[in-house]
Parts: structure tokens; sequence; C-alpha cells
């Protein structure tokens, strides 16, 4: 599924048949706001309220949760960890 008027391609999650709208929904929101967190981990800006308590449920480490209540910039590595591992398994288990 895509829209070619915005050249986008509709995350495989939103396509699973037999989902509700509701579930769509949810499954939606959830990935936009997975999407928070890695934009302004990227850009390497201290996460607040709800896109760092997000952030803080999926990380795994000790030291990740430091950083991230502290607003310093996280490795390559343990960004790869959160954002490209953990939270990307968590939208497609949505």
């Amino acid at each position: 599924m895509s829209d070619p008027k915005y050249n986008y391609v509709y995350p495989a999650v939103l396509e699973i048949k037999g989902r509700t709208e509701e579930q769509k929904r949810v499954a939606k929101s959830f990935s936009a706001r997975c999407g928070h967190v890695k934009r302004r981990l990227k850009l390497g800006e201290p996460l607040k309220g709800k896109t760092l308590k997000l952030a803080l449920e999926y990380a795994q480490d000790d030291e990740v949760i430091r950083k991230l209540e502290s607003g310093e910039e996280l490795s390559e590595y343990e960004y790869h960890i959160l954002v490209e591992v953990t939270m990307l398994h968590a939208r497609l288990c949505r």
C-alpha cells in the first residue's frame, strides 16, 4: 500500500489483514512516537516528557538509561540497539 501523491509507502505493520481500524490506529500512533524518539536522538537533542518515558521503557542497559535521563548523546552502538533493534521490534509486534 502506498500513496503516490507523497511518494510514501505505509509501514507493512499496518497492512496485516484482520486488524481492526482501532488496532491500525494504535499501531500507527505508536510508530509515530517511536519516530519522534529516533529523530530527536539522531539530532542529538535531549528527550523530555512522554518521549523520554517511551525511550526509557525500551532501554535495556543502565548506561543508556543514565545517558537518556541526563540528556547525553548515545554512542552509535547504543543508538543502534535502542532505536534500530529494540524499538523496531516493538513496532513490528504491535
